[in-house]
């Protein structure tokens, strides 16, 4: 069984949270320590439960609300659950980068491509997409659904 591991670095006011394994109800969320900047790193969440967002909601909702916390490599459960569920988002949270879905028409394969803030997407929507292809050189698109969950981008907080 995967094991739920965070792992905390800090430099001066700053702090890097690199959390990995499954978010769910076995993870425990770190205290955080006085500082002025948390970058959040999800690329090695492998699961997010309804129970782990409980767990996500509550332990970012204690954080003090002067603290700007950055979001990267979020995956496409997190991006998912920004839109659908509140308080996964606070407002002094920027989401970063994020893994989104784009799918292929022509050879119905499905591949998860990583958005940059400021690059693809702003707090006011989609700036501009990556050109994204198949095994087979086939252009391939934002998956429809992927619309409906980036609807936080278009929200205020």
């Amino acid at each position: 069984m995967n094991t739920f591991t965070s792992n905390m670095t800090t430099h001066g006011n700053s702090a890097i949270l690199e959390l990995k394994g499954p978010l769910n109800e076995h993870a425990k969320l770190p205290e955080i320590k006085a500082t002025s900047m948390l970058t959040i790193k999800l690329h090695s969440v492998t699961q997010l439960n309804s129970l782990g967002v409980r767990e996500w909601c509550g332990w970012i909702k204690n954080l003090p609300d002067s603290l700007q916390i950055s979001l990267e490599g979020c995956p496409l459960m997190f991006v998912k659950s920004f839109s659908l569920i509140k308080g996964v988002l606070t407002p002094n949270t920027t989401v970063m980068s994020m893994y989104v879905p784009f799918y292929s028409k022509k050879s119905r394969e499905e591949t998860d491509v990583l958005l940059q803030q400021g690059k693809h997407y702003s707090n006011k929507g989609i700036l501009s997409l990556p050109e994204v292809k198949d095994s087979a050189g086939n252009p391939m698109e934002l998956d429809s659904i992927a619309k409906k969950y980036l609807a936080f981008l278009f929200d205020p907080k």
